[in-house]
């Protein structure tokens, strides 16, 4: 998915629980929820959730 800051940088998030780091996924009512929240390190620096398919600004 791109940033939803704005800045226009891909993220990657892993779903297999096998590799570190890795994000859980929920899907209900035809939206997505990622745990744990998202943290860039690098570039913009964004913190969020992705919580019903909104975005939850940390």
């Amino acid at each position: 998915m791109l940033c939803p800051c704005g800045c226009g940088e891909s993220l990657y998030t892993n779903l297999m629980d096998d590799f570190d780091p890795y994000w859980k996924y929920v899907i209900e009512e035809k939206t997505i929820s990622l745990k744990p929240s998202i943290d860039r390190l690098v570039g913009c620096k964004s913190h969020f959730f992705l919580t019903h398919g909104k975005i939850i600004w940390c």
